[in-house]
């Protein structure tokens, strides 16, 4: 294992000293070729003694019949890989003593894998840009922030570190040929636009939050879109779709647990299963004179949950809709119900709290188990107030309540236009409902804001939470942001459907004047647009076989 861990750091790996310096440069010129022999993993040779010429700003093709010596060729062009005989040399200049800088900002290559790392999607995006070091003016800063600065470039230089801060800007806007920061976000989402990515934006950015202080001017134009959508439902007699909140009213489309809290939380401690066990939540229910009535509530959950699901497969959509208990547990809660029925004292504080926690997650419209009345709305209203008063004055910002008047930051940009909660009975409300949303959206202009929040949207480990389309689009765009004078694609644009995939290779073939693209395409895919063609034949060699003006 250490071994493993110490091999990539080993002198053989690493390059030498004088090519990670140097100043950036145009690239421009010949790209030469001489006896050129690359293998694959195997050591099996897949090209060689490789020898062309191609007078750059090109749009080249490389082509494969399917074996990796395409794609080794790109990987070796774009500096990805060392791993070659002979010679290669950009304008005069033997390519592996360019300067890392040069290639960092002159180079671009985008994988059939794409390389994403935990952050938004706007953090890899601009990855690519994070070449220069941006403190700002420490004069701007608070008398505070001034002091903290100063310590901070004292210790550095005291302990021998870096004086830079890395919390400064680091993004090199003079790449993306941007002047801000606001600039730079509307080119990310021209260029995510442009490969057909906007849909996903424009859902991400309605699941994502905003916070209202910071932009209130924004926030301004989304109550006016929660007003408009309002007035929308109404007048197209939809306003069933849309239960409002109302402080004063119990929201019966909405859970118990969201009835009493009123409010998004912002601590851990008001969540889920973190809210049982919330001394505070857990001593205003029980002087409200509800704290037996919900474990009551869960007990009759418990044992309707046991009697619907006995005999059923585990993964049955009953299962999904009643969303209480999972299958493997409907035994513990069975036997639970049954004791409490018969002493209310013979369960454990854990037992109490999980029948407790059952009808906070209860929905009457959607669960359709009449424990629900008139009577019990009105009690937990008045445990509402009481919390919210509770709340108020001891919590400070930890739950914020919805106010009709104000942008919730701690709910998606969607609830806070719907304000309220969609009905369980009324057929394709929610599909009904987006169609209103984006409707007033596009009615207001705010589709490129929502797009713009969209950016923030958290891409998970390696780029979990995307599509593999999506993790190609942002590798893509990451390239393209920084207008590189030499951009590769190697298999990138596979993850797109065809359409889409002809679609952006003819955009980036048309757009990239003065630029060089090259691009590893299959036997299939037309070579219309390029004017350089490098086609591989068996796997010895690569020739060209064409090479039309720019």
């Amino acid at each position: 294992k250490y071994e493993q861990a110490i091999e990539p750091f080993s002198s053989d790996s690493l390059l030498p000293l004088a090519v990670s310096a140097g100043e950036p440069e145009q690239l421009s010129g010949p790209l030469q070729a001489e006896g050129v022999g690359i293998v694959n993993h195997r050591a099996e040779p897949v090209v060689s003694n490789l020898s062309f010429r191609i007078d750059l700003p090109r749009k080249i093709a490389i082509r494969s019949n399917g074996d990796a010596s395409a794609s080794l060729l790109a990987q070796v062009l774009a500096r990805r890989s060392d791993a070659y005989t002979g010679m290669i040399r950009l304008a005069g200049r033997d390519l592996s003593a360019i300067p890392g800088e040069e290639i960092g900002r002159r180079f671009a290559y985008a994988g059939r894998e794409a390389v994403l790392f935990s952050g938004s999607i706007r953090d890899n995006l601009v990855y690519g840009l994070r070449q220069a070091y941006r403190p700002g003016s420490v004069a701007s800063l608070t008398r505070e922030g001034q002091v903290k600065e100063a310590l901070r470039r004292d210790e550095a230089r005291r302990t021998g570190n870096p004086e830079e801060n890395a919390a400064a800007g680091w993004v090199d806007l003079g790449l993306a040929s941007v002047g801000n920061d606001a600039h730079l976000d509307a080119r990310l989402l021209d260029l995510l636009r442009r490969i057909g990515l906007s849909q996903d934006m424009y859902r991400f950015g309605l699941a994502g939050v905003f916070d209202g202080e910071y932009e209130p001017d924004l926030a301004a134009r989304f109550l006016e879109a929660r007003r408009r959508l309002r007035e929308r439902l109404h007048e197209g007699g939809l306003a069933g779709l849309v239960e409002p909140y109302d402080p004063d009213r119990y929201n019966r489309h909405a859970t118990i647990a969201e009835n009493l809290l009123f409010g998004a939380p912002l601590a851990r401690e008001f969540r889920n299963q973190e809210l049982v066990e919330n001394r505070q939540f857990r001593r205003i229910v029980k002087r409200c004179g509800l704290t037996e009535t919900l474990i009551g509530m869960g007990v009759r959950i418990a044992e309707t949950m046991a009697e619907i699901f006995r005999g059923l497969p585990p993964a049955h959509p009953l299962f999904e809709q009643f969303s209480f208990i999972g299958a493997d547990d409907l035994y513990d809660f069975e036997t639970m119900a049954h004791r409490w029925m018969m002493r209310k004292n013979g369960l454990s504080r854990e037992e109490a709290n999980k029948l407790f926690a059952l009808p906070l997650t209860y929905i009457e419209p959607r669960h359709r188990l009449g424990l629900l009345d008139e009577a019990m709305q009105d009690r937990l209203l008045v445990a509402r107030k009481a919390l919210r008063s509770s709340f108020g004055r001891l919590n400070g910002l930890r739950i914020e309540f919805y106010d009709v008047t104000r942008i919730c930051s701690a709910l998606p940009v969607k609830n806070n236009l719907v304000f309220g909660r969609v009905s369980h009975e009324v057929a394709n409300a929610q599909t009904q409902v987006a169609q209103a949303i984006g409707a007033v959206i596009d009615e207001l202009g705010l589709r490129t804001e929502v797009e713009r929040i969209g950016l923030a949207h958290p891409v998970g480990p390696a780029g979990r939470l995307l599509t593999a389309e999506q993790r190609a689009g942002v590798d893509l765009v990451r390239c393209l942001v920084k207008q590189p004078d030499i951009l590769v694609l190697d298999g990138v644009l596979m993850a797109f459907p065809a359409a889409q995939r002809n679609a952006v290779l003819n955009d980036l073939t048309n757009d990239r004047t003065g630029k060089t693209l090259i691009a590893v395409l299959s036997d299939e895919e037309a070579i219309d647009g390029f004017n350089a063609v490098l086609d591989t034949s068996g796997a010895a060699t690569v020739k060209m076989v064409e090479n039309r003006e720019p």
